[in-house]
């Protein structure tokens, strides 16, 4: 954990608020704003050190205990490297939410002093933009607002691109190839995909009826192989679920208007911790649906016929078609009993 963190903070965000702090590829910032900011990265960096060096001495014991785990499972190894590198970055994802926060709220501000200059707000009841006259002493004080952004929004716009999005980016894009591996490891059919290759006719799959040749009179049943891009629907659906959340799209939009790339990740596990719950609801709803055969009552048991096999038959008159017809199900019925019971 400390080396970890000790990567990520000495290596790439300290030196780059140390450069940001001075005269950043000849761009002169705000002085007493860089300062002020690059003190706080630092401070907080400082601290967080500080606390990881005290686990160096039981750092062993920690990583043993972790890869006790592995026993459970590998995906169980793979949840706890994200949730370690999670841990590990916790400081730098506390000062870009900060940061984050007040870039995207200047922002907005920004917008909204637009819309006085063009004679317009927003209206919040309606969720919408309509006109409005404005004073003169409003389009002074918003001149004056606008002033400041121009004059702080670039320093604070400077650490936040060059600061943190790179490193935000590359720890969350990292939590994400893990969350994919761990994804593929329960939702790849393995051994389905074994059997398959061994025999080609595992799965059920439809019929070709073709005649036999040299006796039209005889038809012969030929059966079409497995497909095997079904095995991989469920996968796909997954990874579908992922980049419909995690696109590119999306986290260039989010980078812009200063929103939250931690929020793209909560979306992502709610996601997929939705479709948990959807199937334990959906098991538990089939369990209740399914209604309980009743105790049979002594004069029912004597006046039934007897049950043969795993299905009950009702007695038709065998020269109708109703029975022949029964007769087809019943059996068909039987076959499914013995092949998924």
């Amino acid at each position: 954990m400390h080396w970890i963190g000790q990567g990520l903070q000495l290596e790439v965000l300290k030196k780059q608020t140390e450069w940001l702090m001075g005269l950043p590829g000849g761009f002169k910032p705000n002085p007493n704003l860089a300062e002020f900011i690059g003190n706080a990265i630092l401070d907080l960096i400082y601290i967080w050190n500080y606390m990881t060096t005290a686990f160096i001495q039981i750092q062993r014991v920690i990583i043993t205990n972790l890869a006790f785990f592995g026993v459970i499972g590998s995906t169980i190894q793979v949840a706890l490297i994200h949730d370690v590198l999670f841990v590990c970055s916790s400081h730098i994802f506390i000062l870009y939410t900060a940061v984050a926060w007040i870039y995207n709220y200047i922002v907005k501000m920004l917008r909204t002093l637009i819309n006085l200059f063009n004679g317009e707000k927003f209206n919040v009841m309606r969720n919408r933009v309509d006109s409005n006259a404005f004073s003169l002493q409003e389009f002074y004080l918003g001149v004056l607002i606008v002033a400041l952004i121009i004059f702080l929004m670039p320093t604070l716009a400077m650490f936040y691109f060059l600061a943190f999005i790179k490193l935000v980016i590359s720890v969350l894009g990292l939590q994400i190839c893990l969350l994919i591996a761990q994804i593929v490891l329960l939702n790849f059919p393995f051994h389905l995909f074994m059997f398959v290759q061994n025999n080609i006719y595992i799965l059920p799959n439809s019929i070709n009826i073709e005649p036999q040749p040299g006796n039209q009179n005889h038809m012969r049943m030929i059966p079409v192989p497995s497909d095997k891009g079904s095995l991989f629907k469920k996968l796909g659906q997954e990874f579908k679920k992922i980049l419909k959340v995690s696109s590119p799209g999306n986290v260039i939009k989010s980078i812009i208007w200063g929103e939250n790339l931690l929020q793209i990740m909560r979306n992502l596990l709610k996601t997929l911790e939705r479709q948990e719950v959807n199937k334990r609801d959906l098991a538990s709803d089939v369990a209740a649906s399914s209604p309980a055969s009743p105790a049979p009552d002594s004069s029912d048991v004597q006046s039934s016929p007897p049950a043969s096999g795993h299905s009950e038959r009702i007695a038709l008159d065998p020269s109708s078609d109703a029975s022949k017809n029964l007769e087809q199900f019943n059996f068909i019925k039987e076959l499914f009993q013995i092949a998924f019971c």
